[in-house]
């Protein structure tokens, strides 16, 4: 199912925009209300999930396991990319190859989400605000 098919291009375009700002409005106000340099690049993660040269110059690269688990979760969509490449889909399954991207991605996206914005608000209250 295309959502395209269901709902005018504007209507889709006023979605985007809503869950969008849904996704960026409660880092967005934990920034404003308790603005350190730590929170700004976490926020700006959550927003963009690719700050990666702005973490490294910052020292906030992820830790070994966590980076291992971003490999692993590239290493599984490439995997899912090269299987829709070489492995005929069963006819009655025309779009298997599209859900289970779609299904990974969501995932993927959710669970970092989740976790970089865990990390935005557990950040040490007492820490130094910086300008």
């Amino acid at each position: 199912m295309k959502l395209r098919k269901i709902f005018e291009t504007s209507t889709l375009t006023k979605l985007s925009l809503v869950f969008t700002l849904m996704g960026v409005f409660p880092t967005s106000i934990d920034v404003f209300m308790n603005p350190t340099i730590e929170k700004l690049i976490y926020g700006m993660l959550n927003g963009s999930m690719a700050m990666f040269p702005l973490l490294k110059r910052d020292n906030l690269v992820v830790p070994s396991w966590q980076k291992y688990l971003l490999l692993s979760s590239f290493s599984l969509m490439i995997f899912i990319h090269i299987l829709e490449f070489t492995i005929t889909v069963p006819a009655r399954y025309p779009d298997l190859f599209p859900v289970i991207n779609a299904v990974l991605s969501f995932g993927h996206f959710g669970l970092f989400y989740m976790y970089f914005t865990y990390r935005q608000f557990t950040l040490s209250k007492d820490h130094k605000k910086k300008d």
